[in-house]
């Protein structure tokens, strides 16, 4: 499974964020992990420097398996690490939808 992260120009990649997102999407994730292909996070800063609010941290993550449209996810948060949580939990929820749909055509 490969993970990818993407953030905008507001939002800082470090390689200290980008390890932490890498460990809650293998720890969330692994027991979907062997039918994902990739998995992407976009990281954004809603409100930037201009405009100061509670929820300004965004992040959309997109889970791919082969063959199937790309399930994804969103989440809003003051920090960044529980936008990415939430998101990542979002998206266990969408692919386990998808999984057991694609296992009961097979049956």
């Amino acid at each position: 499974m490969q993970i990818l992260v993407n953030t905008d120009s507001h939002t800082t990649r470090t390689e200290s964020l980008v390890e932490r997102i890498e460990v809650i999407a293998q720890k969330e994730l692994k027991h979907q992990a062997s039918h994902l292909n990739r998995v992407e996070y976009f990281l954004t800063d809603v409100n930037s420097e201009t405009r100061a609010g509670a929820t300004d941290k965004r992040c959309v993550v997109e889970g791919r398996i082969a063959g199937q449209n790309p399930v994804v996810a969103e989440h809003r948060s003051d920090d960044i690490q529980q936008a990415v949580l939430e998101a990542t939990r979002q998206l266990v929820r969408g692919l386990e939808k998808v999984i057991s749909k694609t296992r009961d055509h097979r049956a």
